[in-house]
This record gives C-alpha cells, structure tokens and sequence, in this order.
C-alpha cells in the first residue's frame, strides 16, 4: 500500500521591522499575515502563522527550537528595511532539522 508523505510544515515567524521606525511596524505584521494567507491559499502544506513561539522578538528566536515546538519542517522569517525613499522585504525559508 502506498502512502503520501504527510505536507511539509511552514510556520512563519512575524517580520523585523529593521527601518528604526515604528510607524512600519504595522508593514511588519501585514507581511506576515499576508504570507500565512498566500501559502494557505497555495496548499499542500500545513501552515502555521499565530503561534507565540513565532511572535518573539528576532534576538529570543531560536529556530530549530520553534521547529521542534510546532513540529515544523521549514520556518519563514523576514525584514523589513529602508533605505530612503525605498522599502526592501526580504522573507527566507529556511529548513530546520528534525530533532527526535
């Protein structure tokens, strides 16, 4: 008997305002949510987005421990930078280990 191999796992994390301003911190939050409903939208993965484990701050992260937490295969991360006048959003999928 053959049998799928379960989807893999994204949780994503919120994104780094890095620009030193506030005012993009609402852009930080939007971004994610807005990669959590494209990649639901997407399918074929399980997708994890509110979890607390992906709210801390970017210093107190620890990916392998949030994949291992959420049972998670891949974990999102992304910033948000400025370099005026423009805006730069980088988001990385980065895979983590499986650890028993």
């Amino acid at each position: 008997i053959f049998r799928e191999p379960p989807p893999a796992v994204i949780a994503v994390t919120r994104f780094d305002n890095e620009t030193g301003d506030p005012q993009f911190d609402r852009l930080a939050d939007g971004l994610s949510d807005s990669v959590v409903a494209e990649l639901t939208a997407a399918g074929g993965y399980g997708i994890i987005g509110n979890a607390p484990e992906l709210r801390v701050p970017r210093a107190q992260r620890d990916l392998v421990a949030i994949g291992k937490s959420l049972h998670a295969d891949y974990v999102v991360i992304g910033q948000v930078q400025r370099d005026a006048p423009r805006v730069r959003v980088l988001a990385h999928l980065i895979r983590v280990p499986q650890l028993s």
